[in-house]
């Protein structure tokens, strides 16, 4: 990265580590910045609010069947959930481990990109109670899986922006 925009673009996106001739020349590990463009780093971050899904949506595996999710699940113990999709890349199904163990396939709640977080909250809540407080399925808009939205990310960015 040369050019301020640059900068301005990755601390947008929430890119978390750059490096580049803007930041500095090449030196030895751990060399100060300029405070100007250090401020730029951190004040961006601060005020950048989040109100759509898009500011908080966080990739999951997808998967194409059941065998495949078997062996993402397999692969790595600690995951949580792993999204079905069909072959035009939409989602079809939220999965656990248990779910896809046992072949349960249930639909999720679906929602864009751009749905601010807190009409997202409100649909979310008016889930049946066993699934109310799983992530959304979020896609772009051709409805194509674009990530997850967890319940735990959007309560807390809508509550950071209110303070």
């Amino acid at each position: 990265m040369e050019r301020v925009e640059e900068l301005d673009t990755l601390v947008s996106l929430g890119v978390p580590l750059v490096q580049g001739y803007l930041l500095a020349r090449p030196a030895p590990p751990w060399t100060g910045i300029e405070f100007e463009l250090a401020h730029r780093l951190t004040a961006r971050q601060v005020a950048a609010e989040k109100t759509v899904l898009r500011d908080v949506v966080e990739p999951a595996p997808a998967v194409l069947s059941m065998s495949q999710a078997l062996e993402v699940f397999t692969e790595d113990p600690g995951l949580g959930s792993a999204v079905l999709i069909d072959a035009d890349l939409r989602p079809i199904s939220l999965l656990t481990p248990d779910a896809a163990a046992f072949g349960v396939v249930s639909q999720g709640m679906r929602a864009n990109l751009d749905t601010p977080l807190g009409v997202a909250l409100d649909r979310s809540m008016t889930r049946e109670t066993t699934d109310r407080f799983e992530p959304l399925l979020v896609t772009d808009n051709a409805g194509r899986f674009a990530g997850i939205a967890r319940m735990e990310r959007m309560i807390t960015a809508v509550t950071a922006t209110e303070t």
